[in-house]
């Protein structure tokens, strides 16, 4: 997942602390981009402000949901650096995504400082948002969050907190990543650039569109949206795109024409029969 903005040293060679922000100013960075949205921008910066200051004065008082030893299954792990480079430099932080029932806990282990707290809080309430406004507008299923907390943890690693969302898993959904659906390559991006531009009609935009992110469910035929973590109420610079590319979605557009094999249709239907010519050829042989 690409860093936000507010997240990125300029200098390789200068202490991740160094380039950390207050919070007036990292919120500022965050809403520098939402022409002519006052009233959201207010409302982000008043929400914001109000769940950081509770979740620091709540801190720790959720010790009794010890999710580590009753959740077996881990469904993602992701690391972020706070450098772009392949080097050991050190990271910004590392989530966890853990699953019991029809429940899932995201969980990130990091160094507390404003912006990582200030993105995490990004996520939820960017989230909530989708699901409340966007969820039957756009015919998408969004997960619903039902609690988030900060916890403080000792380990061995240079983390020392820890920040938990918990919300809805969608069970019978799997990432399109992994699915093979019976409708054509363009009908599936159809429905997702659908999706997409219904969004971005009320200036909302997820921003990291990707085959892990989109969900679907065979059963239902309904597509889900997860992972918010990037969203805002403007596109960031990473995701515009080519200027001829429609509704800011070519990479998820090429992902699926490059997978069509995996989709039902011609394309496999092709594919099946250069196999069977094959298998002739040799049986000749």
């Amino acid at each position: 997942m690409p860093r936000p903005p507010w997240l990125s040293p300029i200098d390789k060679d200068a202490s991740f602390e160094e380039h950390e922000k207050p919070f007036d100013e990292i919120i500022d960075t965050i809403v520098s981009s939402w022409d002519n949205q006052e009233d959201k921008k207010q409302i982000f910066r008043t929400q914001i402000t109000q769940m950081y200051n509770n979740l620091l004065a709540s801190r720790d008082t959720h010790k009794s949901e010890n999710f580590g030893e009753s959740i077996q299954t881990r469904v993602q792990r992701t690391v972020l650096s706070p450098f772009n480079s392949s080097d050991n430099t050190p990271e910004f932080y590392t989530m966890n995504a853990y699953k019991n029932e029809g429940i899932l806990y995201k969980c990130y282990d990091f160094s507390m400082k404003p912006g990582a707290l200030i993105m995490f809080l990004s996520e939820v309430f960017m989230q909530k948002y989708a699901f409340e406004n966007l969820s039957k507008r756009c015919d998408v299923i969004i997960p619903v969050i039902y609690d988030y907390w900060l916890q403080t943890i000792r380990s061995d690693t240079n983390y020392d907190s820890k920040f938990i969302i918990k919300m809805q898993y969608l069970t019978g959904f799997r990432p399109l990543l992994d699915v093979s659906v019976t409708n054509s390559c363009d009908s599936v991006a159809n429905r997702i650039n659908n999706i997409n531009a219904c969004m971005q009609r009320v200036l909302f935009f997820h921003n990291d569109y990707n085959l892990g992110n989109i969900m679907f469910s065979d059963k239902d035929n309904k597509f889900g949206l997860i992972d918010f973590a990037l969203s805002a109420f403007a596109p960031l610079d990473s995701f515009i795109g080519d200027e001829n590319d429609n509704n800011n979605f070519y990479c998820v557009n090429k992902s699926l024409r490059r997978r069509s094999v995996g989709f039902g249709g011609k394309s496999k239907k092709r594919l099946q029969k250069k196999n069977t010519k094959k298998k002739r050829k040799k049986r000749r042989r």
